[in-house]
């Protein structure tokens, strides 16, 4: 997983239904697609769904959580096993819509990120 943080300032209201369009077309000349358009958010992804690209708007909190939990996942062993077993277990079940793929992992996800963030704060103290 890639997470592109877009520009130094808060982007205008119409700049943020276009959230993500400097790096969209080289992306897509690469074979991603764009699969989620939300309020300060897109997702890119490859047709192999091997592949996914967030963009958020500036200073998201969004991007600090996935920086906090990938550098914690590759630090813990257990968390980073409780995480691959929490995914591969969903990833067996056949889903309506991958929102509900994405709530089903949210309590094992705010676990975890809660132990990066006790972490993070020791690496910044």
């Amino acid at each position: 997983m890639v997470g592109v943080g877009k520009g130094d300032h808060p982007p205008e209201p119409a700049q943020l239904r276009e959230l993500g369009h400097e790096c969209r077309e080289p992306l897509e000349a690469e074979g991603f697609v764009l699969r989620v358009r939300e309020p300060r958010h897109r997702v890119l992804r490859t047709m192999e769904k091997d592949v996914h690209v967030h963009v958020f708007e500036p200073k998201s909190e969004e991007i600090d959580n996935y920086r906090d939990l990938g550098d914690w996942l590759r630090n813990n062993k257990a968390d980073r096993a409780l995480y691959a077993a929490t995914k591969n277990q969903l990833a067996q079940q056949q889903w309506s819509d991958m929102n509900y793929y994405a709530d089903a992992k949210s309590s094992v996800i705010r676990q975890i990120l809660g132990r990066a963030r006790e972490w993070r704060a020791t690496q910044l103290a």
